[in-house]
């Protein structure tokens, strides 16, 4: 079924260089990051002040937090399960890649679980507790920017994004509460909503190291690691 799937898609790559060219602005950092964070800051702002706006926002901060523990969770799966060889490297076919990536992209790197797939899950999955709405739109949305755009360009499998998604699903289920009732007894939300002038700089920081695909996370963790 992987095959099918992959070869049906993959067989449309260069007949329509506009659609390429959409298909692969969807998945680039813009149109497949930018609508999570702006549905999450909308939810932040809604409602009028008190403790059930305080509330929401410890559980909009959770779901952003799962995040972290779902891409650790799935590259640590990466490492231990048996190497998958990704579509565009499998030898066995021809697939045809985004030009802007080349056929060397990602080589080396398992393809099972997707860890977009299971970050953006998490998050998605995790939002239904915010909002049954916001949720939906976060899961129809990951599937067109994360998974559709990854089988489409040969650079997963559909077994990837399922596996991500479960890593993002159980994520979800296993983490969330315990992530909120850590911001509820920290006071973390009433804390930085007396000092604004702190909260949503730090805010922004955090969002932004989502949507840079944990960029300065990863470097102070591999400096970390290097200095043991």
């Amino acid at each position: 079924m992987d095959e099918l799937i992959s070869a049906t898609l993959n067989s449309y790559v260069g007949r329509y260089p506009w659609f390429d060219e959409l298909i692969g602005n969807i998945g680039g950092s813009y149109f497949k990051l930018l609508p999570i964070l702006m549905i999450a800051w909308g939810f932040w702002f809604t409602g009028a002040p008190g403790e059930e706006r305080t509330r929401r926002r410890e559980a909009i901060l959770a779901t952003l937090l799962v995040a972290y523990p779902a891409a650790a969770v799935s590259r640590a799966l990466a490492k231990m399960l048996p190497y998958s060889e990704r579509p565009l490297h499998d030898a066995r076919f021809d697939f045809v890649t985004s030009p802007d990536v080349g056929v060397n992209h990602l080589e080396g790197w398992s393809s099972m679980p997707s860890d977009h797939a299971a970050i953006f899950f998490a998050i998605a999955f995790s939002f239904f507790a915010v909002s049954r709405w916001g949720g939906l739109a976060m899961v129809l949305h990951s599937l067109v920017a994360v998974g559709f755009v990854r089988v489409y360009f040969a650079w997963h499998w559909t077994s990837d994004i399922l596996g991500g998604m479960a890593v993002g699903l159980v994520s979800a289920v296993v983490l969330y509460r315990l992530l909120r009732r850590i911001l509820t007894w920290l006071r973390i939300v009433p804390f930085f909503e007396k000092r604004e002038w702190l909260a949503y700089p730090l805010l922004f920081l955090f969002t932004y190291e989502i949507a840079s695909w944990f960029k300065l996370s990863d470097l102070i963790i591999t400096r970390a690691l290097a200095s043991l």
